[in-house]
């Protein structure tokens, strides 16, 4: 074929009888809520904040100049370790953890109740840097 000829053009798909065309696969998206109650729960269960979302902040890097996508991903502060396996112990049973993710992030610290609690209706005083880690049980990438 020289360069200039073109494809023949491809026949429409045809339905067998009882059945659909095969749908071109898609990229799977999460449930648009999923996200906020994973940031929820984390949020929930952190013991330095009232455990409101907005107690947590994670430090993000300036916007590299040279990303025109703006990939706001790449600007969050972590480090990852892997490669081997390690053990945490949960529950009093030890869990074989391959890759472990640390991610930066600061708490809001308020005054405390009568109970030892920080009071969410009081004001920040400061703003304490804390880590996230999460370990990926098991997993060898």
């Amino acid at each position: 074929m020289s360069d200039n000829a073109t494809t023949p053009r491809r026949r429409a798909a045809r339905t067998r009888r009882g059945r659909s065309p095969v749908a071109p696969p898609t990229l799977y998206q999460l449930p648009p809520d999923t996200l906020a109650c994973l940031c929820e729960l984390i949020a929930k269960h952190n013991p330095y904040t009232t455990g409101r979302v907005e107690d947590m902040d994670i430090h993000l890097h300036p916007p590299a100049p040279d990303d025109p996508d703006n990939d706001n991903c790449s600007r969050v502060e972590w480090q990852q370790d892997g490669g081997y396996p390690g053990d945490w112990s949960f529950k009093g049973q030890p869990q074989k953890i391959n890759k472990v993710l640390r991610i930066k992030y600061r708490a809001a610290v308020r005054q405390k109740d009568q109970y030892g609690n920080q009071d969410p209706r009081k004001p920040t005083l400061y703003w304490m840097t804390a880590y996230l880690l999460i370990g990926f049980e098991d997993g060898t990438g």
